[in-house]
């Protein structure tokens, strides 16, 4: 498929800008840099000069440039080169919506690992040298690096071209989805990371960027059970043939990794349990047969605890019967797609103010599991920070007409402020419009939350 140019992400963007939504991006273009000829197909060296750093820089440049003008979020995805570092930094202390991915094959190996023809280290962008590989490892510790994803990207044994070694026809991507958490430990052990950064790398930051904050990515009740226990001393080496990927190719065969996983859970249930798989009875359909259960009235009650507007929970009783809990999501969201303005303030209304944790609780004293976890952020805040909090909520009132609208399960107190006092730089129309998805984020969690 061929690449995005600035017209298609001004487009995108633009269609981006007032959902919060993020625009995820492989940062890499083909620019002035007149990368080296690659004569020799089997040289790694080769291909890495063929893309060179400044590809990056240069798509980077772009999208902070996009970033800055639009204020539409941008994640780039699989950061390679430690030399755009400078200018992320600067974009961030700007205040731009940036966030940045890096991959455990830039933190684990350099370019001294790859011998000529060993196709199995090929992907976009390159792994670079030493001095890069250490650079993105302090970036990662730093926060400059948001993320770490895997950038799984698996194909057939042909696809590599692992007996001709050849560089320009090899296919580009390393799959290690099941090494990302050893992988990413073992690269970050001779700098001392803490396992709470590398959850909040893992597994929050993630959850964040991606709109998932409220209810995954955090250890809190009423989230997603969705657990690994593993033992961050015990040492393995890894055996390609044995990896559970459906194609026993990795860069990462003979070698020796830390942090062994010992079992995994989902949604509370143990599905892996050192070394064995488990049948496990996690319901599916819950929330459809909940909602299908209810009498009319009750189910007019619960959708309207969850809905808040009329509009969007008539459209719901009027579907009928949920098939599946996808049903039920669907159905909501695309009632939501038919909602307008005037609807979302009803549903605005219906919220109290954020900090107000004594009238959420009045509000919702009859639904326990509704109200579970929302504005939990606030119940340790200081006294500072809850004033504040209620200054900006009155700011924000005063200008927009409605109450600030966040979808707060996952958030602390100070998170929620600065958010608050960045949103409040919107304009009234983009503002109504973030609001709305908010506002859907929540009906989305409370929806999920009735059954468990």
């Amino acid at each position: 498929f061929p690449a995005s140019g600035e017209t298609e992400l001004r487009a995108a963007m633009e269609t981006l800008k007032s959902s919060g939504i993020p625009l995820l991006a492989h940062a890499e273009i083909v620019s002035q840099a007149s990368p080296q000829p690659n004569t020799d197909p089997k040289s790694y060296q080769q291909y890495a000069a063929s893309r060179p750093p400044q590809f990056e820089i240069d798509a980077i440049k772009l999208l902070i440039d996009l970033c800055r003008e639009y204020r539409t979020p941008v994640h780039l995805v699989h950061l390679a080169t430690a030399e755009a570092l400078p200018m992320i930094r600067q974009a961030k202390q700007d205040g731009l919506p940036l966030t940045v991915e890096t991959c455990p094959h830039y933190l684990y190996f350099s370019q001294d690992h790859v011998a000529c023809g060993d196709t199995r280290f090929k992907c976009a962008p390159p792994i670079r040298d030493e001095a890069n590989r250490t650079a993105l490892c302090h970036a990662v510790a730093e926060g400059s690096i948001d993320t770490i994803g895997s950038d799984h990207s698996p194909c057939p044994p042909e696809l590599k071209h692992l007996d001709s070694g050849d560089f320009n026809k090899a296919w580009g991507g390393i799959a290690s989805l099941q090494l990302l958490l050893p992988a990413t430990w073992t690269a970050g052990g001779p700098m001392d990371w803490s396992l709470s950064m590398l959850a909040e790398r893992l597994s929050h930051r993630p959850a964040q960027i991606l709109g998932l904050a409220s209810q995954t990515g955090s250890i809190q009740p009423g989230f997603d059970a969705d657990l690994v226990i593993w033992d961050p001393d015990a040492e393995f080496q890894v055996d390609a043939g044995k990896l559970l990927h459906r194609h026993a190719i990795s860069p990462y065969d003979d070698q020796t990794l830390k942090g062994r996983v010992r079992c995994t859970y989902v949604k509370g249930q143990c599905v892996y349990d050192d070394g064995e798989f488990r049948q496990t009875d996690i319901r599916t359909n819950a929330l459809a047969g909940y909602l299908n259960g209810l009498t009319s009235s009750a189910k007019q009650e619960t959708l309207t605890d969850c809905c808040a507007a009329q509009r969007w929970v008539q459209q719901m009783i009027d579907h009928g019967k949920f098939t599946s809990d996808l049903d039920v999501i669907h159905c909501a969201a695309r009632a939501w797609k038919t909602t307008e303005p005037a609807d979302w303030l009803e549903a605005f209304e219906a919220h109290p103010r954020i900090g107000d944790v004594n009238s959420l609780r009045k509000k919702y004293a009859s639904t326990q599991t509704t109200a579970a976890g929302e504005q939990s952020g606030c119940d340790v805040a200081d006294e500072e920070t809850l004033q504040q909090l209620a200054k900006r909520n009155d700011d924000y009132f005063e200008k927009f007409g409605f109450i600030f609208i966040v979808c707060a399960t996952g958030k602390s107190a100070a998170e929620m402020l600065k958010l608050l006092k960045r949103r409040l730089t919107n304009d009234r129309s983009t503002e109504l419009s973030i609001a709305a998805n908010q506002q859907l984020d929540i009906t989305m969690l409370r929806l999920r939350k009735l059954v468990k």
